[in-house]
């Protein structure tokens, strides 16, 4: 893969990016970089023991949770007016 990857999947997989520059890396689902060879190196990258993530809550309900949010927002800000308006 060249370029930018979103190292932040929700399916809990590394991420492993190859860039034009001559870096690589592998990166964990929150982020953070595991394993990495620098600019000008030659090498490989092994990775020996793969950690097991808890799920996020982002990674579990996605979307949802701002959908939700702006849902209530609404439904309360009619409620409010409602009773204003009484």
């Amino acid at each position: 893969m060249d370029g930018l990857v979103n190292p932040l999947d929700p399916n809990n997989i590394l991420s492993i990016v190859n860039l034009d520059n001559g870096m690589a890396a592998i990166i964990n689902p929150l982020g953070y970089i595991e394993n990495k060879i620098d600019y000008g190196v030659s090498g490989y990258i092994d990775l020996e023991d793969i950690r097991d993530f808890k799920p996020t809550l982002f990674s579990k309900y996605g979307n949802n949770i701002f959908f939700t949010l702006i849902l209530l927002y609404i439904v309360l800000t009619f409620s409010f007016n409602r009773i204003k308006n009484e």
